[in-house]
């Protein structure tokens, strides 16, 4: 099994193969709960700026006509590390049902997520180290006409 490698700039995200899913998830990103109200108060500020580059991403895409014939229903579940200062770092796919295409404006709109508001106090103390290791998946709904 070979996995595709997308490269920009200096940091290069390794993206797996297919894999199979048959379960209909919503549409747009999802967050897994840390169980702590303080810090999933955080993390959802971080999620919405992360949706908001990947609808721009999709608006992109949506333009070129070519690039919308390859989207295809499924999800993209991406990892990653969230510093006090608010930068995404260490971007993995964990898992990909859809296309390279799509995949990308994943990582594009992690990576592009640069108003991330640094962390209140109160989140620091809750995590208690210097890192938030996090996950959010992508959902891809796919209505044909």
């Amino acid at each position: 099994m070979a996995a595709l490698l997308f490269s920009v700039g200096c940091e290069s995200v390794s993206i797996p193969p297919l894999s199979r899913d048959d379960s209909a998830g919503p549409h747009g990103p999802r967050f897994e709960s840390s169980g702590n109200s303080t810090v999933d108060a955080y993390d959802l500020i971080v999620y919405d700026r992360v949706e908001r580059k990947w609808h721009d991403m999709l608006d992109v895409l949506s333009t070129r006509s070519s690039a919308s014939l390859q989207y295809s229903s499924g999800k993209v579940k991406v990892a990653f590390r969230i510093h006090p200062n608010g930068r995404i770092t260490d971007i993995k796919i964990v898992e990909r049902t859809v296309s390279y295409l799509q995949t990308t404006a994943c990582v594009e709109a992690m990576k592009n997520a640069k108003d991330v508001p640094p962390w209140p106090a109160e989140v620091g103390k809750n995590i208690g180290r210097d890192y938030q290791d996090l996950t959010v998946t992508f959902y891809y709904e796919v209505h044909h006409r």
